[in-house]
């Protein structure tokens, strides 16, 4: 995992960018911090994402320095560009919704 910050671009990658979809700009419409039982966060955004349940994304539980990038972009309202590849393995979020939308890279 690298997170790259050159004065306002903020870029985070986790893994390779062969995504099945990429979004944006769009901005966080909320964004989730789970129990350490759960696998993974998740955020939510103002973009209908189709192969996402609620236009939610979930982020590992492992991709820390990601996560971190994403709560940046959420306390500052700004913007953000994303790949996410759908059709990955489940998370359970909130103890309530399985999440199979995993976000790989922002920026």
């Amino acid at each position: 995992m690298k997170l790259l910050v050159l004065g306002f671009l903020t870029l985070a990658m986790v893994g390779s960018v062969n995504a099945s979809g990429r979004v944006g700009p769009t901005t966080i419409k909320q964004l989730f911090a789970q129990s350490s039982e759960s696998g993974a966060n998740a955020m939510q955004v103002d973009t209908s994402i189709a192969e996402c349940s609620n236009n939610r994304i979930y982020i590992d539980k492992v991709d820390k320095d990601l996560y971190a990038a994403v709560l940046a972009f959420y306390v500052t309202s700004k913007p953000i560009n994303f790949y996410y590849e759908s059709g990955s393995a489940p998370k359970l979020i909130a103890a309530h919704e399985t999440l199979t939308c995993k976000l790989l890279s922002l920026y």
